[in-house]
């Protein structure tokens, strides 16, 4: 089995590549920002002429609002990223292409549950470059299976920023600070972690027989969002307090019942 991550030095993409190495699997790390002699420098706006050996694509590179204040660069840089990518992968005859999306594709959330099929209201232009990508990447003239996996927040080891919300929450815990907690009564399981979100990707590249599709991925047991908090409050041994407020916000829950159904 044969690898390709893209965006192996980013946030994700490192903690993904790190989990995989501890594997029998060959990896060929993709990155932007290489500040080794082991990783292949791509820049994805640009043409790739390289050819690899590689049988999958892991694909976690993309700008995010988050190192970008420009929207619209972030909208077509990541359009642009992809379609580079789309060619790379016809030419190299890759089998399968798992996309990291993300929830931000729905918008503006009114649904107590989203489905694969809830329809997306008025996202952003980051939300808009993930939904057009999912069109591009599932598009029938392609020689590859797309799998695409719409993330929620994902969980790592880099609390330099405070997304998602959960992180937030966790420094301030970790400084005894009050914390303000809306829809606390409401069960959430709106996060992941890279270790959860690696053996999700093995599972699906180990099937067999795989077709192309989009899949939300999540918490499969949701619990009260206010439990989370004290859960962590507790295991910080935190003198945080922690405060409970109503939000405009309705909360809501991620069905991930199409994954569980179609990867077991």
């Amino acid at each position: 089995m044969k690898l390709l991550i893209t965006g192996s030095t980013g946030v994700v993409g490192r903690e993904i590549l790190s989990i995989f190495k501890k594997k029998r699997i060959n990896i060929f790390p993709l990155s932007y920002n290489s500040g080794s002699s082991k990783y292949s420098k791509v820049d994805l706006t640009k043409t790739l002429n390289k050819k690899t050996k590689a049988d999958f694509i892991i694909h976690c590179a993309g700008k995010t609002p988050q190192n970008s204040r420009n929207l619209k660069d972030v909208f077509n840089k990541n359009i642009k990223m992809n379609k580079n990518l789309i060619n790379f992968a016809n030419k190299n005859n890759i089998k399968i292409l798992i996309f990291l999306s993300a929830m931000d594709v729905y918008g503006k959330i009114s649904k107590k549950t989203v489905y694969e099929n809830t329809k997306s209201f008025n996202p952003d232009l980051y939300g808009r470059s993930k939904l057009f990508s999912e069109k591009l990447f599932l598009h029938k003239k392609n020689k590859f299976k797309t799998v695409v996996l719409r993330i929620p927040g994902v969980l790592t080891f880099d609390f330099s920023r405070d997304r998602p919300l959960i992180v937030g929450i966790i420094k301030k815990i970790l400084k005894n600070d009050q914390i303000e907690v809306f829809n606390s009564k409401k069960n959430f399981n709106n996060i992941l972690d890279c270790k959860e979100l690696a053996r999700i990707i093995a599972f699906i590249i180990k099937k067999k027989y795989i077709s192309s599709g989009i899949y939300n991925v999540s918490a499969s047991k949701p619990i009260k969002f206010i439990q989370v908090v004290k859960m962590i409050k507790s295991m910080l041994g935190s003198d945080s307090k922690i405060m409970s407020k109503k939000a405009k916000q309705k909360s809501f829950i991620i069905s991930n019942s199409k994954l569980q159904k179609i990867f077991n």
